[in-house]
């Protein structure tokens, strides 16, 4: 009786004593370094250094779900790309089940594709908790969602309109969008969609 006791104990002590091991392992070895303004209204487009990469739907699906968690907008990088935006481009090692070595830069695409930030960690790692980590840091720079002021271009300024925020609307159905491509859960797709019908 006393064994079981101390069994179960021992199997408490041990998954609570894993879970902030994770979030240490996480702050001790990813790195983010960000030299430029960070604007966290943009959106953000996730991008792979390579055409062809082996697991990227889960890298992505992760990332996507982690940045709109955290309120940083998520589009498709087009041409026609806002002029507040960036790209988070990526690269990792895939082998078969195992993610490691993620390695990107954040890139300015409203600034000529300048370089802005890096972001690596030398490690395995799970990718929710990794892409969670790296989504909340970003965020965590730029804590108040509001526009950062504007950037001193050297060419002329296109449209004010062009350099306002989305509408809600326009969340809203980008969110949707998202969420009927299977890109976030049900659960991710209401509570943000709450945040923004909430915003004012």
């Amino acid at each position: 009786m006393k064994k079981t006791y101390l069994l179960i104990v021992l199997v408490i002590l041990a998954a609570a004593s894993a879970t902030p091991q994770g979030s240490r392992k996480l702050d001790k070895y990813l790195n983010i370094l960000i030299t430029g303004q960070l604007d966290s209204v943009s959106s953000f487009s996730i991008d792979k250094t390579l055409a062809k990469k082996a697991g990227w739907g889960i890298i992505y699906n992760a990332f996507t779900k982690a940045f709109i968690s955290n309120g940083l907008p998520v589009a498709e990088r087009t041409a026609t790309m806002p002029l507040h935006s960036y790209a988070l481009i990526i690269d990792y090692e895939y082998h078969g089940t195992q993610f490691s070595n993620l390695r990107g830069q954040i890139v300015d695409l409203g600034n000529g594709g300048q370089i802005i930030g890096t972001v690596t960690y030398e490690r395995k790692f799970e990718v929710e908790d990794l892409t969670a980590g790296i989504a909340e840091n970003i965020k965590g720079r730029n804590p108040v969602v509001y526009k950062a002021a504007p950037r001193k271009e050297s060419v002329a300024a296109e449209p004010q309109s062009s350099q306002q925020p989305k509408s809600k609307e326009a969340r809203l159905r980008e969110l949707k969008d998202l969420y009927e491509k299977q890109l976030i859960t049900k659960e991710d797709y209401e509570k943000t969609k709450q945040k923004i019908l909430e915003e004012q």
